[in-house]
């Protein structure tokens, strides 16, 4: 790990082999061989890794499965509708899809056994069937009955689905409350203003595997996006662009390897703008694939950004009568269904372009105002304007454009951010490892393609705007330390360190891990000739805060009886922890290991950092819906242990160089620390009895660029000859969970 050459072993020898060959052979291969030369260690574990990835991706591909062939986009969260013996219930203003042989409905019922005679009204035919089931535990079927199956052509026809208890009572499964755009059902001809939840399916026995169903899929995403947008653009992302950004990504590695330049065509991308480059279109695609406002309350991102860009203002700090969103947005919400059906696995965002003509129809002919949402919601009014206010130039951009497409601009911003932080994960190894140019790479890599990262940053959520800040908090206190602290970049820290609680109130959880880093800088260097970074670096500090003094007023003004800052409202827990030490050391063990005999249950049942590190910090897409098998999270496990161990191997390694980096490598473990506690003393529950476990793996993420550089790390554990190998394959495999990840999203909301 010192700064020497020594990362990757020259591939000596093996020209002279083919030389001695002999004959045409050896000469073609001379020169293949100079391009190749030092970068065996990152083209063959490439090869091999790429290939057991591409298999696994294939293979899940190719599997038949159960599929829809359309939903009315609404999920089970309730009991809405009771039907008594002999009762009807009717759901009118379906669209009944092509090559839909059976109608399933959620029925909970306390009978053995339950039947209901369904009707099917269709382009003025109605056909009857029996459904039977056998509820559940807890007393839920998914039932289906049969219907003639529907030609392949026109896509939909309006359909009203009847159902008769032949026994029961019987009750039926959906969403409490009614949308503006929702026509009610009817029991015995009384209207029932709840959302009955309705799965339309092929007939019994008919599979699909998603290779099979690739064009309905692309035809079902490109819906409610920008105009642009359409069934094209997903092969091109999936077969060309992407493709085209893992070759970029092993063309860094093997010349990063042979320590070469890029081609001479490529020169002008330097290495970081490359890195950041991958990580922009990586998450730009994910703003794509993911239906709109299917990430972590993105309506009340959204809704902050459109409010601030329409007014200047933030949104009310407080709940009132105020709307929480404007017309406009709820006009887009409705289309979408998206409280309708987000959380669930069985909810699907709808796919019939009639649905989306039905919106544009809506938009046409009636008054929609932007500019009158600005009421409290819980996930975004309690921050302040700073990340919103970066999402306002790409609003006002497309302003008069759908929704969709301000929502798919606001997304793009926050993948530039995101690509912020692939950089600075680039640049703090580079800083530390300077000749050790697979290293820095490999670390950029690796945020870039990070499933998770990726699809926070392809989404509208103020969590990218404080990774950006912290990713860029750690580069600088990382430069500083390794070059001395310049009046510059001294400016840059204090200006990034003030802003970054602006971006989310929980950037404050990084000042500890930056403040010894500022010692080190102070014990490394304090000569009076020095004084003038450190003026500069309070100077910032100081002007950023005192210009936000005299701005907040005017666009964040302050509440009596409300804190003036923005953030999770956190105090009080923060403060038990601080005041209950020994409980929240046993909150800690049970969040990672089973709880010892004199513990309390601080946690529901199960293994709390599986559900947020493992499966919500590394791949559960959507409102945290769609995750991998379970073997999947194991792998990660072990990859995760295996890259820990590897890292306490090479700081033993290479413990001379590692003692001349001693405040680096502090403030970089730090920094996850920090992190982690942070967000479990937010959440900390001193008499346990929660039912849920509340932390977001994405919460960590202010730490990616630290905790990548600690993977990297790792790959000198075994020595620096396997460095290479190592890193590429770290590096590949993330390429391969990210795809993978990118086509679990796409099938699950599609099919």
């Amino acid at each position: 790990m010192s700064d020497g050459t020594a990362g990757v072993v020259p591939v000596r020898g093996v020209r002279a082999r083919v030389a001695r060959a002999g004959g045409l052979a050896g000469r073609l291969a001379d020169p293949l061989l100079a391009r190749l030369e030092g970068a065996r260690g990152v083209w063959w574990p490439a090869l091999l890794i790429g290939v057991v990835m591409f298999g696994l991706i294939v293979w899940q591909l190719a599997i038949p499965r159960e599929y829809f062939t359309g939903t009315d986009s609404i999920a089970v969260s309730s009991v809405v509708a009771g039907v008594e013996k002999g009762q009807t219930l009717c759901v009118p203003d379906l669209q009944l899809p092509a090559e839909t042989g059976r109608v399933q409905f959620a029925v909970f019922s306390h009978e053995p056994k339950f039947a209901v005679e369904m009707r099917v009204t269709a382009q003025g035919a109605t056909t009857s069937s029996e459904m039977v089931g056998t509820p559940g535990p807890t007393s839920l079927a998914y039932a289906s009955a049969s219907i003639p199956r529907r030609p392949s052509s026109p896509a939909a026809v309006p359909a009203t689905v009847c159902l008769t208890a032949l026994n029961g009572p019987i009750s039926l499964g959906g969403m409490i409350g009614l949308q503006a755009n929702q026509v009610a059902a009817q029991l015995d001809g009384a209207p029932v203003p709840n959302r009955v939840a309705v799965w339309f399916l092929p007939p019994a026995g008919h599979e699909r595997s998603l290779l099979a169903s690739a064009g309905a899929i692309f035809s079902r995403a490109a819906l409610f996006r920008p105009g642009i947008v359409g069934a094209w653009t997903y092969p091109m992302l999936l077969f060309l662009v992407l493709p085209l950004l893992w070759a970029l990504s092993l063309l860094l590695l093997a010349r990063g390897a042979s320590n070469r330049p890029l081609p001479s065509r490529l020169r002008f991308l330097r290495p970081a703008v490359a890195i950041a480059l991958i990580a922009f279109v990586n998450a730009a695609s994910w703003a794509l694939i993911t239906p709109a406002f299917n990430a972590p309350d993105e309506p009340s991102h959204f809704a902050y950004a459109q409010y601030f860009a329409e007014t200047g203002h933030g949104p009310s700090r407080v709940p009132g009568a105020q709307a929480q969103y404007s017309t406009e947005q709820v006009l887009a919400l409705n289309a979408v269904n998206i409280y309708s059906q987000i959380s669930n696995p069985l909810g699907r965002p709808p796919w019939l372009a009639l649905e989306q003509q039905q919106w544009q129809h809506l938009v046409a002919s009636t008054p929609h105002p932007a500019n009158n949402g600005g009421g409290y919601t819980e996930a975004a009014s309690p921050h302040q304007p700073a990340y919103y206010a970066l999402l306002a130039p790409a609003y006002l951009a497309v302003r008069s454009q759908s929704t969709f497409s301000q929502l798919t601009a606001m997304r793009l911003v926050s993948a530039l951010l995101g690509a912020l932080v692939a950089a600075c994960a680039f640049g703090v190894v580079r800083e530390l490892l300077p000749r050790q140019r697979v290293a820095a790479v490999a670390a950029g890599l690796l945020v870039a393609f990070h499933p998770m990262f990726g699809f926070i940053s392809g989404a509208v959520n103020n969590d990218s705007g404080v990774n950006a800040a912290a990713a860029l908090s750690l580069y600088l206190v990382i430069r500083a330390l390794r070059r001395g602290l310049s009046w510059r970049v001294g400016l840059a820290l204090g200006a990034v360190l003030a802003i970054a609680p602006f971006m989310k109130e929980t950037a404050y959880e990084i000042y500890p891990a930056v403040a010894v880093g500022l010692l080190g800088m102070l014990w490394r260097r304090h000569r009076l000739r020095d004084a003038s970074s450190w003026v500069a670096l309070a100077g910032a500090f100081i002007a950023v805060h005192g210009g936000w003094s005299l701005l907040q007023p005017v666009f964040y003004p302050t509440v009596a009886g409300q804190p003036s800052g923005g953030g999770i409202t956190a105090t009080s827990s923060l403060s038990l922890a601080e005041h209950m030490p020994g409980r929240f050391l046993e909150y800690l063990w049970e969040l990672f290991l089973p709880k010892l005999s004199f513990m309390g249950n601080l946690f529901p049942p199960g293994w709390p950092f599986k559900a947020i590190y493992l499966m919500r910090g590394w791949a559960s897409f959507g409102w945290y819906t769609w995750s991998f098998p379970n073997w999947v999270y194991g792998a990660i496990l072990v990859a995760m242990i295996a890259a820990g161990v590897l890292a306490l191997s090479t700081g033993i390694r290479e413990r001379v160089a590692a003692r001349t980096r001693v405040f680096e490598l502090l403030v970089i473990a730090l920094f996850p620390v920090c992190v982690l506690v942070a967000v479990e003393a937010a959440f900390f529950a001193p008499d346990g009895g929660r039912t849920v476990v509340a932390e977001q793996g994405r919460y960590i993420f202010p730490a990616i660029a630290a905790l990548a550089a600690i993977a990297v790390a790792g790959t000198f554990g075994l020595g620096r000859r396997w460095h290479a190998p190592l890193a590429t394959t770290l590096v590949v495999a993330m390429i391969g969970l990210s795809y993978a990840s990118q086509l679990l999203t796409l099938g699950s909301f599609f099919t």
